[in-house]
């Protein structure tokens, strides 16, 4: 699910520098040319995506630490 910049409610957004290896960069950069999402958009999604999935696996681990214990 890719959230568009267009429509997206007015809130404080910070800024972070990432650098890239340069074929993460140029893959980055072609599937924001063929899809017309911007790479900030992109790169934002996975990142949402990836803390969200580390969430869920930090609860997994915390309940079969909980069911291993009682």
């Amino acid at each position: 699910m890719v959230v568009e910049e267009v429509g997206m409610p007015e809130i404080t957004k910070k800024k972070l520098h990432l650098p890239l290896p340069p074929d993460l960069h140029a893959e980055l950069k072609q599937e924001s040319e063929e899809t017309g999402i911007p790479s900030t958009v992109i790169a934002r999604e996975a990142i949402t995506t990836w803390l969200e999935q580390r969430r869920h696996e930090r609860l997994a681990e915390e309940l079969r630490a909980f069911a291993q214990e009682n």
